[in-house]
C-alpha cells in the first residue's frame, strides 16, 4: 500500500478534547499506574476507509513543519540530561512506502505494541516517564462529542511519572502537548482525506 496524497484539502477536521474511555485493561497491563490522561477526538471524514496505520503514519511519521522543528530544540535540550531524543527513528518521507506494522515497529518517533483493527496502542519508557498513546476508530456515541453514527478517531495519551524529574518535565511540555496532540490530528487527517 502507498501513502495516500499527501497534499492537503479543504477538509478541516474539529478536534476536541474529550471524555478519556479507554481499553483500561489492556492499558493497565502496559501501565499499572496513570498520573495523567487526556483524549482528543475528530470526526473522520464520509468514507473514510483507510486501514489505522495509515492514519498514524500520516500523524506521526510526517509532522508538521513547526512540530519537528520543537522536537529539534527539545532534544537539544534534554540531550545533556540523559534523556531520550527524537533522532534517529527513521522517520520515512512523505511518499514513501507505507505497509503494515508489526509489534515492534517504530512508526514516527512511537514504538507500536499493541494492534487491532481499531485500535493501536505505543508505549515509550525513559528514566523520567513512561507514556502510553492510544489511536482508536469508533463510532460516535449519544452523549459523546461525536454525532452518533459517525465514524471518529481518538488519540488518547497516558503518562507515569518516575520521578521528580518527569513531573517537572511533564509540567513544562504539557501546554505544548495540549496544542501539538490537536494540529497532528488536523494535519494527519487532510493529509490522508
Amino acid at each position: 500500500m502507498t501513502t495516500p496524497d499527501m497534499q492537503s484539502s479543504t477538509y478541516s477536521p474539529d478536534v476536541v478534547q474529550s471524555e478519556t474511555l479507554l481499553h483500561i485493561g489492556q492499558i493497565r497491563r502496559l501501565l499499572p499506574r496513570i498520573d495523567y490522561q487526556d483524549t482528543f477526538s475528530a470526526p473522520l471524514p464520509e468514507g473514510f476507509d483507510m486501514p489505522l496505520h495509515a492514519l498514524a503514519h500520516a500523524m506521526f511519521a510526517h509532522p508538521p513543519k513547526l512540530l519537528f522543528r520543537l522536537m529539534q530544540l527539545r532534544d537539544m535540550l534534554v540531550a545533556p540530561l540523559g534523556l531520550k531524543t527524537a533522532k534517529g527513528t527513521g522517520v520515512p518521507k512523505p511518499g514513501a512506502e507505507v505497509s503494515e506494522p508489526a509489534i515492534g515497529d517504530r512508526i514516527g518517533i512511537f514504538k507500536l505494541v499493541h494492534m487491532e483493527d481499531d485500535l493501536l496502542l505505543f508505549k515509550e519508557s525513559d528514566s523520567h516517564l513512561d507514556f502510553v498513546i492510544a489511536l482508536e476508530r469508533k463510532k460516535g456515541e449519544t452523549g459523546t462529542s461525536v454525532p452518533a453514527g459517525t465514524d471518529a478517531i481518538s488519540l488518547s495519551t497516558c503518562v507515569r511519572f518516575n520521578n521528580a524529574t518527569g513531573r517537572a518535565y511533564f509540567f513544562v511540555v504539557r501546554p505544548f502537548h495540549k496544542w501539538i496532540v490537536p494540529m497532528c490530528m488536523r494535519d494527519g487527517l487532510q493529509r490522508l482525506k
